[in-house]
């Protein structure tokens, strides 16, 4: 078992299924929280029933949570892909932050950040 997830962390693919899996529940999650929010006239939540009135406050910082594990499981498939020695073990990187910091990733990559970008 520990063979199998360990070269699962190794491959480049298994991180952008990943990767695009969460995009896509992240989007799925963006269509249904814009929708709300513009048919209430830019989220007035007087106008809500109470269940939009939630979705409008709780589904936000899970849209950005998932998409900020996408960014995340895309990074770490670009470091996979360049070097895969990069996972010492299913739980362990070789990357300041122990693989969940975005910002070393992102910088791992050799990709450049916009300032905001950093910010965000």
């Amino acid at each position: 078992m520990e063979e199998t997830t360990n070269s699962l962390a190794k491959s480049p693919k298994a991180w952008r299924r990943t990767a695009i899996g969460l995009k896509r529940s992240a989007d799925i999650i963006w269509e249904k929280w814009f929708e709300i929010f513009q048919r209430l006239d830019g989220g007035q939540t007087a106008k809500a029933t109470p269940q939009e009135a939630g979705d409008v406050i709780s589904l936000l910082p899970t849209y950005l949570l998932l998409y900020g594990l996408a960014i995340e499981n895309v990074s770490k498939g670009l470091l996979v892909a360049k070097d895969a020695s990069v996972v010492e073990s299913v739980i362990k990187w070789k990357v300041k932050g122990g693989g969940h910091d975005l910002r070393e990733l992102y910088t791992a990559t050799g990709l450049l950040v916009a300032t905001d970008e950093q910010e965000l």
